[in-house]
């Protein structure tokens, strides 16, 4: 994988946001469950919503890169300090915040059954660090949009990053090392790893406006009104690779017969650079409805979003006479295109009793995430509490308290996440930021 991706995708993060699978680089919507607030890029009809007291835009410090880079992990596996399980956990929850406690190692020990022509292992607590069907690591983000607006026109320029990487094991791995089940002879056992980085610009243009209106206000009692957006983006890409790796053996008729068990690899690899990113198309269409104090959201991201690119294809092989694995190019003059899955955003936001209420749902790859946040304040002080259920379908909690000193806050959010792989574990992060009100 190249790295210019995932670089842009890292500077991406660290900005307001609001697609699905990314961190949400705001305190105060991480401390409220990751709660969209309205008036996001999630959903293009807002820019025509009249603004209300009370929104704001903002981003996270960058406070957990400090302990990562005062106590950077090994990555040499000598290294008596190296720990896998602690680099996996970097990986999958990216440092940007404040990690509290440490990814917990297994404390059990590996215990092998061995007889004769039979072998069966039990890994103890590392079961828990397997993945699950598919482990997925992703993140699909847009940067915010300097734009420039004519009444209800408007055109800017982003850029959307996608990463996505799924690891597996074959059934028969799985019931070894998941069930502790002896090993069986003629059978096949694999892991598959496959992943993607891509990164796009997007000139965008669109119009928001207000489709029907009854009333001078729509928050007053009785008033209403329905918003509409759509947004065109011509795409252009910038960087992209892909993956396909293969490590697998086969046991013969007898485990332990004359005939050693040999490991293969196998690995597919596509990329193509600025040079080769080529020009594509995507759509946005949203709705808002105001009727009072309530607030409804609809959004449809990426349709029929896909990019042309240019670039090369190679394969890892085996020689037939070393035995070592080497690069080969398969062709260095492919062309392909690539699309971006399209996103669903729905959203409400009410305030009862001077709490705001505020939940959201988005879709997108076949993955469905919900959030739901609170906000109380008491006088510049507010408190604020929240959940979600993430991508793994795992229910995670968050709290937190800000302030404001005029347009500007000052925000802290404690918030859980889901540890290494497929731990059932949980662990904490900090995040604090800045806000800035309407």
């Amino acid at each position: 994988m190249r790295m210019l991706p995932i670089a842009v995708l890292l500077i991406s993060v660290a900005l307001p946001n609001a697609d699905a699978f990314g961190q949400t680089m705001s305190a105060r919507r991480m401390a409220m469950g990751s709660a969209s607030l309205g008036g996001d890029a999630a959903n293009v009809a807002y820019r025509a919503v009249p603004k209300v007291k009370g929104r704001s835009a903002g981003f996270t410090l960058p406070i957990g890169l400090v302990k990562v880079l005062s106590d950077p992990p090994s990555f040499d596996p000598g290294d008596p300090n190296f720990n896998v399980f602690k680099i996996a956990n970097l990986i999958q929850n990216p440092p940007w915040n404040l990690q509290l406690g440490t990814a917990e190692a297994p404390s059990s020990d590996v215990v092998v059954n061995l007889g004769r022509d039979h072998l069966a292992v039990d890994l103890g607590d590392i079961r828990s660090y397997l993945p699950g069907k598919v482990a997925r690591i992703s993140a699909l983000q847009t940067l915010p949009a300097p734009a420039i607006g004519f009444g209800p026109w408007f055109a800017g320029l982003s850029v959307i990053t996608q990463y996505n990487n799924d690891l597996q094991l074959n059934q028969p791995l799985r019931q070894a090392l998941e069930g502790a089940e002896p090993f069986l002879p003629l059978t096949e056992y694999a892991v598959t790893d496959s992943g993607l980085g891509q990164a796009i610009a997007a000139i965008q243009t669109g119009a928001a406006i207000p489709l029907m209106l009854n009333g001078t206000d729509p928050r007053e009692r009785g008033g209403m009104g329905l918003y509409g957006g759509a947004r065109i983006s011509l795409l252009r890409g910038i960087e992209y690779a892909d993956m396909r790796n293969v490590v697998s053996f086969a046991t013969s008729d007898t485990l332990f017969g004359s005939t050693p068990v040999v490991l293969d690899y196998a690995g597919d690899f596509r990329n193509a650079g600025p040079a080769g990113g080529g020009w594509g198309q995507a759509f946005d269409l949203g709705a808002v409805i105001v009727a009072g104090k309530v607030e409804f959201g609809f959004g449809v991201n990426h349709i029929g979003a896909r990019v042309n690119w240019h670039g090369r294809e190679q394969q890892t092989v085996r020689d037939s006479v070393t035995g070592d694995y080497k690069a080969v190019v398969v062709n260095d003059d492919l062309s392909f295109s690539t699309a971006l899955p399209v996103v669903l955003t729905a959203n409400i936001i009410r305030p009862i009793a001077g709490v705001l209420v505020a939940a959201d749902v988005t879709h997108a790859s076949g993955v469905t995430e919900g959030h739901l946040g609170l906000e109380r304040w008491f006088g510049p002080l507010a408190l604020r509490a929240g959940g979600r259920i993430d991508e793994a379908k795992a229910l995670q909690s968050s709290a937190g308290v800000g302030t404001r000193f005029g347009p500007v806050g000052v925000d802290v959010a404690v918030a859980s996440h889901g540890q290494s792989f497929g731990s059932a574990k949980r662990s904490l992060e900090l995040a604090a930021g800045l806000s800035f009100y309407h």
